[in-house]
């Protein structure tokens, strides 16, 4: 007898115990309807992803079970190549084509919104464009040409790498890639 197999990844379970008013606050985001909290984790999702839940508030060790659904996911700089992967629009599609695309996209969008008069629509408009601004300053974002070779020199991203020892991790051009990332979040922040 076969054991059925999943192409799917069965959704992880993440436990969060908020203990206090003001860690609740911080993590709060406004921006959806029903709105919703931040997570860190060290787990990837991708948008979209289907989540698990047990929280246990201040005022209520009971652990409450939430599905919910992976709406903002960040970004891992890569050590190799493009530090974003699908930065660049496709060949032959010019950033003129895709606004057009996406103005067509939000146009029937805001049809469907006033048809509808759904929040959500409201908030699916208002993340493809704040996607489209995000995807176009992220080229401006990691060319580091405009910055001095002081600044360069100050995160050691040109120093020497040391010899590797081989009870460490790592391996060659880490030192460079950790320097360069460090660069990159200071210009995120800015």
């Amino acid at each position: 007898m076969s054991t059925p197999t999943s192409t799917t990844p069965r959704p992880s379970v993440i436990q969060l115990a908020i203990k206090e008013k003001a860690a609740l606050y911080a993590a709060y985001i406004p921006l959806f309807t029903e709105g919703g909290i931040f997570i860190p984790t060290a787990r990837p999702y991708k948008l979209g992803d289907e989540i698990f839940m047990l929280i246990s508030l201040m005022d209520d060790p009971t652990k409450m079970p939430v599905a919910a659904y992976a709406v903002l996911a960040g970004v891992m700089f890569r050590n190799q190549g493009d530090p974003v992967l699908n930065l660049s629009n496709p060949a032959g599609l010019p950033p003129e084509l895709q606004r057009l695309g996406l103005d067509v996209a939000r146009d029937l969008n805001n049809e469907r919104l006033d048809q509808m008069h759904d929040p959500e629509i409201a908030s699916r408009i208002a993340s493809y464009e704040l996607a489209f601004r995000m995807q176009s300053a992220a080229p401006e974002l990691i060319d580091l040409s405009d910055e001095t070779q002081d600044t360069i020199d100050a995160y050691g991203i040109n120093r020497k790498e040391p010899e590797i020892q081989a009870s460490r991790g790592g391996g060659p051009g880490q030192y460079k890639q950790f320097a360069t990332n460090c660069l990159l979040a200071r210009r995120l922040v800015e």
